[in-house]
């Protein structure tokens, strides 16, 4: 998740859920840092949770679980 910002199938079948719940957590972890002035840190989490946007498949109009190699399933 941390170096392509996805998580892939090869690694979880529920690959597309992950991605989606770990972007929904850094969203949360960002909106903590912000409230604790750590401005830094609330911008690293705020970037990283727009991460649910690589599993979202323009063609399916969905969101996808992604093999390693950045094709959708």
């Amino acid at each position: 998740y941390s170096t392509r910002g996805w998580i892939s199938l090869e690694s979880a079948e529920d690959c597309a859920c992950l991605t989606l719940a770990y972007a929904h957590n850094d969203f949360a972890t960002s909106v903590v840092a912000r409230a604790l002035n750590q401005t830094q840190d609330a911008n690293f989490f705020l970037a990283r949770s727009r991460n649910y946007e690589n599993v979202w498949s323009k063609s399916e109009s969905f969101f996808c679980p992604r093999f390693a190699n950045g094709t959708f399933s």
